[in-house]
């Protein structure tokens, strides 16, 4: 087996991520434009998203869960966006993006 895709294959993460499903409102502070997306998964520092909105590295976020079977409706994370990635998904979005979260939220 091939050392290197073993490698990349191991959780890292301090806190394994759940899938969840749900819709969310993304909120980009400072503007008052709002964005409908897809929450993929969810951790205790960290969340994956899909959206039609472009956002940079480091932009502060805060994210309206509406709907989920998993998650608490009307739950509200705040965080800053550490990864994107354009998916040209025409069901969940343009842009995939990992969100490290603030502590309590």
């Amino acid at each position: 087996m091939d050392r290197e895709i073993l490698a990349a294959s191991i959780e890292r993460r301090e806190d394994p991520r759940r899938t969840v499903l749900g819709n969310i409102t993304i909120y980009h502070p400072g503007t008052l434009r709002s964005y409908e997306g897809k929450i993929l998964n969810i951790s205790t520092y960290g969340l994956r998203c899909d959206t039609d909105i472009s956002l940079n590295i480091m932009t502060p976020v805060k994210i309206h869960v509406h709907q989920s079977t998993d998650i608490h409706s009307n739950m509200t994370f705040t965080g800053k966006v550490v990864w994107g990635m354009r998916i040209n998904d025409l069901n969940s979005g343009m842009y995939r993006y990992g969100i490290k979260l603030e502590p309590n939220t």
